[in-house]
C-alpha cells in the first residue's frame, strides 16, 4: 500500500506549479489506457497516458525532469474520428485483422512514440499550458 503521509503532511499553499514544456516532438511511451465519456459533450474518447522519454531535437529543456512528467492523448470513439484511431494503431504496427478495440488497447501499452506538444491558453485563468496535440509512431 502506498503511504502518502509525506504528501500529505507538506504544507498547504506553497506547491510550486511545474513549468510548461516547450513546443516540439517528444519521445514517449505509453504507460496505460482508459475509456471514458468524462468531457463536456459526454464525447466516449480512450484516453493514452505517456510518460515522456526525450525532448525535442535542439530545444533546451532549462532544467525540467522529464522523468518525472506525464502527459496524456485522446482519441474519440465516435464514427466520423474512429480513423484517427485506427491510423495511430497502424503506425504502432499492431495487427488489426479480427480483433477489436478492445483487444488492440491494452497491446499499445509499452509502445515507444512520439508526441507534439503544442501550448494553450487555459480559458479560465488565461494562463498558459502544454497538451498533447497529437500521438504518433514513426516508420
Amino acid at each position: 500500500m502506498v503511504d502518502f503521509s509525506k504528501l500529505l503532511d507538506k504544507p498547504a499553499g506553497e506547491a510550486k506549479k511545474p513549468p510548461v514544456l516547450p513546443e516540439g516532438i517528444y519521445g514517449v511511451v505509453i504507460k496505460g489506457y482508459s475509456i471514458d465519456d468524462k468531457n463536456k459533450n459526454k464525447t466516449p474518447y480512450v484516453r493514452f497516458s505517456v510518460g515522456y522519454t526525450e525532448g525535442p531535437e535542439g530545444v533546451e529543456l532549462d532544467g525540467i525532469d522529464l522523468s518525472k512528467r506525464q502527459g496524456r492523448s485522446d482519441f474519440y470513439l465516435t464514427e466520423d474520428a474512429l480513423y484517427r484511431l485506427d491510423e495511430f494503431i497502424k503506425s504502432a504496427g499492431v495487427e488489426v485483422k479480427g480483433k477489436s478495440y478492445r483487444e488492440i488497447f491494452p497491446e499499445l501499452t509499452g509502445t515507444q512514440a512520439k508526441a507534439e506538444v503544442t501550448h494553450f491558453t487555459r480559458q479560465d485563468t488565461g494562463e498558459l499550458g502544454d497538451q498533447i496535440r497529437r500521438l504518433f509512431v514513426e516508420a
